[in-house]
């Protein structure tokens, strides 16, 4: 229970903190000098743009916890140990939440091509970011491994 309250106040931060940093550079694409917080499009549904920035960050929070608490399928102990089943299913679990949320927060236009590339850039920072974490991961193995040998001899 500890470690699931762990990944939810991570999750939450980490979220957070990418959000803003997705801000910036939103902010230095298309604010034109000015920090924008959100889209134009999703103030525009707020009467005060404090509440559009409280809810965007909420949403972030929410989309750094359900990545968190959805990397925990990695944990799972199984005979088969699928890493291949895992990588998807934790994708898909992302992708959706990607796309709900963005949808909402307006991040991306409804529409067919739209869609399309905004899943085609959540493919590729996700195979960076699991690129990333496998290589690191497979050196702690190597680490392990050699901690392991040397205590044998």
């Amino acid at each position: 229970m500890k470690k699931i309250f762990s990944r939810i106040a991570i999750g939450a931060i980490v979220g957070v903190g990418i959000g803003f940093i997705i801000s910036i550079i939103f902010s230095a694409i298309k604010g034109n000098g000015d920090f924008l917080a959100t889209t134009p499009e999703f103030l525009s549904k707020f009467d005060k743009e404090v509440d559009a920035v409280i809810v965007s960050t909420i949403l972030y929070a929410l989309i750094g916890i359900i990545s968190s608490l959805s990397s925990m399928i990695y944990d799972v102990k199984n005979e088969k140990g699928n890493l291949f089943l895992k990588t998807i299913i934790h994708f898909i679990i992302i992708i959706v939440t990607l796309m709900i949320i963005g949808s909402y927060l307006t991040w991306y236009e409804f529409s067919a091509l739209s869609i399309m590339i905004f899943i085609l850039l959540a493919v590729a920072i996700y195979f960076i970011i699991w690129t990333v974490i496998y290589f690191i991961k497979k050196d702690e193995i190597r680490r392990i491994n050699q901690k392991i040998k040397r205590s044998w001899y």
